[in-house]
């Protein structure tokens, strides 16, 4: 039995009217190994990608918790009235330090994963205005899921014109 070509079917296989061979209705084995190859980069692409956002929301919870805390010193220092030299607003520069201030718990609720330190500074700067500064610092790297501690810090200027204080000419 002979083809169009005139060619045995058993000896060129299947042509077409051109001459050129036909392609066969399956895939070839480095079809397969390429599409094989293209979903595991794919599958990996999708996972790394699951882990760094995993990371970056953990960072940035940890980041929000701490600037709570430093906002939360600066609201309790404005809470003072505005007296000088009387404490806190005292004529040199004064340092106020809190430890082990939590910003997460572990997962049961017993005991502290990450704490820190809260650094309170009041400094005069010019006539009857001070600087207060609050920083929370973990200062141990590895503490919060890499090798760099976190430290956030926060930065207003107190005086009697103030909010919270009561102004009276």
């Amino acid at each position: 039995m002979k083809n169009r070509t005139n060619a045995p079917c058993g000896v060129l296989g299947p042509r077409s009217f051109d001459g050129v061979r036909r392609r066969e209705q399956a895939f070839t084995l480095i079809e397969a190994m390429m599409v094989l190859l293209l979903s595991v980069m794919v599958i990996g692409a999708a996972i790394s990608l699951c882990l760094t956002m995993n990371y970056t929301t953990a960072r940035q919870a940890y980041y929000t918790a701490a600037m709570s805390i430093c906002e939360g010193g600066i609201a309790d220092l404005r809470a003072y009235p505005y007296n000088p030299p009387n404490y806190p607003f005292e004529s040199g520069t004064i340092v106020l330090t809190n430890t082990n201030y939590p910003i997460r718990l572990a997962q049961g609720g017993s005991n502290f994963v990450v704490s820190g330190t809260v650094y309170s500074t009041i400094q005069p700067v010019g006539s009857y205005q001070h600087l207060v500064t609050v920083m929370w610092t973990n200062g141990v790297p590895g503490q919060t899921q890499d090798s760099q501690p976190l430290s956030v810090s926060l930065q207003t200027i107190v005086n009697k014109y103030s909010a919270g204080q009561n102004f009276q000419q």
